[in-house]
C-alpha cells in the first residue's frame, strides 16, 4: 500500500454519454456497478476500458508528438533548459532505482504542460478508440445521448494528498457533439499548485539525459543530432508525466465481455468466418466486432504458457476459484496448427470436458480464471462485465468472495 501521503484516487465524471445523463464516480481497487437494465453501466465499462487503451497506448513518440515544423521549433527553444536541468541528474543511463527523479522543476513542468496542452493528440484519441471499443465505426455521434444539445462530456479527474493536504485535482476533460456540428475538444488543466511527477524514470530517458549533456558539453546542442535528443527528453517527460496524472488509466486493462461465454465456445467458428469473409467478396457488408469482443477473441487465441507464462498471484488466484467455485481445472490444449482449445476437467475425474460441453457456469467463469493466470498482473484493471451471470446465489457469493 502507498503512504497516506502518496495516495491518490481517480475519479470520473460523464454526462450525455449513451444513456447516460450524468454519472460520477470514485475508481477504487475494487469498483461494482449495480443497477437496473438498460442504464449505462455496459457504456461505463467500456468507456473505461477505451480510457485505459486511449492513456496506457498513447506512449508513442515518433508517431504523435514530434510531428512538423513547430514541434522542431520547441525542441532547439528548449535545449538550453534541458541542458541545465540535464546536468542536475544522474550520469548513470541505467539506474537500479526506476525513480530518482523527483518533481519536474517550474520551467520544465511547464514545458511539458505546453507540450501536452498543444498536441491535441488525446483529444483526437479518445474518439478514435471509443469508436473502436463501441464498434460504431467512424459515426462516434452515436454515443452522444439522443436529444442533447450540449454534447458528450468526460472528465477524468486525478486528485493527489501531499503531506496531509489535498490538492486541487489534475483534470482531463474530453467533449463530443454530433449532429451535423460534429466536433471534438480536449482541454488537461493542472492547478499551478500542483507538481508535475513522473510515473517511472526509465532507462530511456536517462540514457537521452545524458546524451544532451554529453552534446552540450560538446557545444553540439544545437546541432540536427541535439534537437533529435532533446525532442527525445520532452517526448519521454511528456509520456511519463501523462501516466502519472492519469493513475491508473495508464496501466494494462482487460474487459471480459457479458457475451464471454457465446465468445469461448465458438471461437473457431468466429475465426473461420472472419478469415473466409475477408478473403471473399462482402467484407465492407460484414457487422463489425466491438473492439472489446475483438480484443477479448484476440487475447483468447493467444493464450500461450510459453508467451504468457502464470504469474504466482494470478495462478493462485486462478487456482482458488477452480477449487472453491469450479471444481475442476481449466485446460488450455493447442492444437497441431498451435491453436489453443479449452476443456475443463472435473475434480477427482481423469478426463476432460470439452468447454462447449461443460455448464454454463464453467464456460462464464473459464474466461475470468485463463486470464487471472496469463494476463492480468498486479497493478492492472480486470473488468467482468455480468459476473454474477449463470452462477447459482451459493457460488456467487463464493465468487465474490476470492
Amino acid at each position: 500500500m502507498s503512504e497516506a501521503g502518496e495516495q491518490r484516487t481517480i475519479g470520473l465524471k460523464v454526462t450525455n454519454f449513451g444513456p447516460i445523463v450524468e454519472a460520477d464516480i470514485e475508481l477504487r481497487p475494487l469498483t461494482v456497478f449495480v443497477g437496473p437494465s438498460n442504464t449505462g453501466k455496459s457504456y461505463l465499462a467500456i468507456l473505461i476500458y477505451a480510457l485505459h487503451s486511449l492513456f496506457a497506448g498513447y506512449l508513442d513518440p515518433s508517431a504523435r508528438l514530434w510531428r512538423g515544423e513547430r514541434n522542431r521549433k520547441i525542441a532547439v527553444e528548449s535545449a538550453d533548459l534541458l541542458l541545465q536541468w540535464a546536468k542536475t541528474q544522474p550520469e548513470d543511463p541505467y539506474p537500479d532505482s526506476p525513480s530518482n527523479v523527483g518533481p519536474l522543476p517550474p520551467d520544465v513542468a511547464d514545458l511539458v504542460r505546453e507540450v501536452i496542452r498543444s498536441s491535441g493528440d488525446l483529444g483526437s484519441a479518445l474518439p478514435t478508440g471509443l469508436a473502436r471499443c463501441f464498434g460504431v465505426g467512424r459515426d462516434i455521434a452515436r454515443l452522444v445521448r439522443d436529444g442533447s444539445g450540449s454534447g458528450s462530456r468526460i472528465v477524468v479527474r486525478q486528485r493527489q494528498a501531499a503531506g496531509g493536504r489535498t490538492q486541487s485535482p489534475i483534470e482531463y476533460e474530453f467533449s463530443m457533439r454530433g449532429g451535423e456540428s460534429q466536433s471534438h475538444e480536449f482541454t488537461l488543466s493542472v492547478p499551478p499548485e500542483v507538481d508535475l511527477q513522473l510515473s517511472d524514470t526509465t532507462s530511456a530517458l536517462a540514457l537521452a539525459l545524458l546524451a544532451v549533456r554529453s552534446l552540450g558539453r560538446f557545444a553540439e546542442l544545437h546541432t540536427p543530432e541535439g534537437t533529435s535528443w532533446v525532442s527525445q527528453v520532452i517526448t519521454l517527460l511528456t509520456e511519463s508525466a501523462i501516466a502519472h496524472s492519469a493513475e491508473p488509466f495508464s496501466r494494462s486493462a482487460y474487459y471480459l465481455p457479458a457475451s464471454r461465454t457465446g465468445v469461448i465456445q465458438a471461437q473457431r467458428t468466429i475465426v473461420g468466418a472472419t478469415i473466409s469473409r475477408v478473403s471473399g467478396p462482402g467484407i465492407d457488408d460484414a457487422p463489425p466486432l466491438s473492439g472489446v469482443i475483438g480484443d477479448f477473441l484476440r487475447e483468447l487465441i493467444g493464450i500461450d504458457d510459453e508467451e504468457h507464462p502464470a504469474t504466482d498471484d494470478g495462478d493462485a488466484l486462478a487456482s482458488a476459484l477452480e477449487r472453491d467455485v469450479l471444481g475442476g481445472e481449466i485446460v488450455v490444449k493447442r492444437t497441431e496448427a498451435n491453436y489453443p482449445t479449452f476443456f475443463y476437467r472435473p475434480a477427482g475425474l481423469d478426463r476432460e470436458l470439452q468447454i462447449l460441453t461443460s455448464s454454463s457456469m464453467v464456460s462464464e467463469l473459464a474466461p475470468v480464471v485463463l486470464y487471472l493466470r496469463h494476463y492480468v498482473k498486479p497493478g492492472n484493471t480486470l473488468i467482468i462485465e455480468e459476473p454474477e451471470s449463470h452462477l447459482h446465489p451459493a457460488m456467487q457469493a463464493e465468487f465474490a468472495l476470492h
